[in-house]
């Protein structure tokens, strides 16, 4: 117990330090698309769809070492599991942590969709650019965003009521917890679908740049077709890039939260343990997408240049003018 709660204090001052720089960089990126007319189109639009849902992460996580340690020290410990310990302050410790994990859930959810989502739209964009403007209409771009946000708490509902139901009717005993299989089942659904989709949606979007590349060079044709060809070849390289820092830093801490109720069991504390290292890893994501998006995409950094030097263009000028 002792040592969790060292590891536990430790990450409570590292996560709300990479915590902030994820949700300030992806703020930056909002900032930018919403600033910039020039951006406002359904590729931006998705980005920032994404960065709202990692700026969320980076603000909720960095909560969870505070909750756990007040979690594994008042409540998971067995002198507290008794019902003689079933006190208002232990049901508020515990189902503020249930609850936090609920929102943690959901907007982990949100930005795994959201990044689905963009892969999405790129692939329309190549693959069946004809038929781009059907696809996304304002009716559907605002049915397919709702989808988002909406999906993720649909599922993980389920399980915060039943877990708090559970806790209560049990005399505020975490060892009667227990995953219901549907709604885990629901929970890992959530996380494969959307992965399958996006391995089936890059394989398709190689197979048509490459196929596309082929064309262009048998035709002949310069100009307009193969800048806006290099565009969608940009744009894809980033998201690309930003698939794979999600497959490495988010999605092992996802397949061990899903499975972890049916092939892990001991202690508590390690639980939350492992579970808040992968945390830390999701955090590192959260950092490295706004990065990702400042280093590949040429159009957004530029834009955020320009929207910088404005702003200090516009403080000298008011600094200059008299009262």
């Amino acid at each position: 117990m002792a040592e969790t709660h060292q590891i536990l204090t430790i990450l409570k001052i590292l996560m709300p330090l990479v915590g902030s720089i994820g949700f300030v960089g992806n703020v930056l990126v909002c900032v930018t698309i919403i600033y910039t007319k020039k951006l406002h189109n359904v590729t931006n639009l998705m980005i920032l769809n994404l960065a709202v849902a990692d700026a969320l992460v980076s603000v909720v996580a960095p909560l969870y070492p505070f909750l756990a340690v007040n979690f594994i020290l008042n409540v998971s410990s067995p002198s507290k599991t008794n019902s003689n310990q079933c006190t208002a302050n232990t049901q508020f410790l515990a189902e503020s942590f249930f609850i936090h994990s609920f929102f943690l859930d959901c907007f982990s959810a949100h930005s795994v969709l959201s990044l689905t989502l963009s892969n999405f739209e790129r692939f329309i964009g190549i693959s069946r650019p004809l038929q781009y403007t059907s696809y996304f209409t304002r009716r559907k771009i605002t049915l397919l965003l709702l989808a988002v946000w909406v999906i993720p708490v649909l599922v993980h509902l389920p399980q915060l009521l039943i877990t708090v139901v559970q806790y209560r009717r049990d005399n505020c005993s975490i060892n009667e917890l227990q995953k219901p299989l549907v709604t885990g089942i629901a929970a890992m659904l959530l996380l494969l679908l959307p992965i399958a989709a996006t391995i089936w949606m890059y394989i398709r979007i190689l197979i048509n740049l490459k196929q596309g590349v082929r064309n262009l060079e048998e035709q002949g044709i310069q100009g307009p077709a193969q800048e806006l060809h290099q565009a969608h070849k940009k744009v894809t390289s980033t998201l690309a890039i930003i698939t794979t820092a999600f497959f490495i830093l988010v999605l092992p801490g996802a397949l061990w939260f899903s499975f972890s109720h049916w092939i892990i069991e001991g202690e508590t504390s390690t639980s939350i343990i492992i579970w808040e290292l992968f945390l830390f890893l999701s955090f590192l994501n959260s950092v490295i997408n706004p990065v990702l998006y400042g280093f590949k995409y040429d159009q957004l950094r530029k834009a955020f240049i320009s929207m910088v030097c404005r702003c200090n263009q516009r403080r000298q000028t008011n600094q200059i003018d008299p009262l």
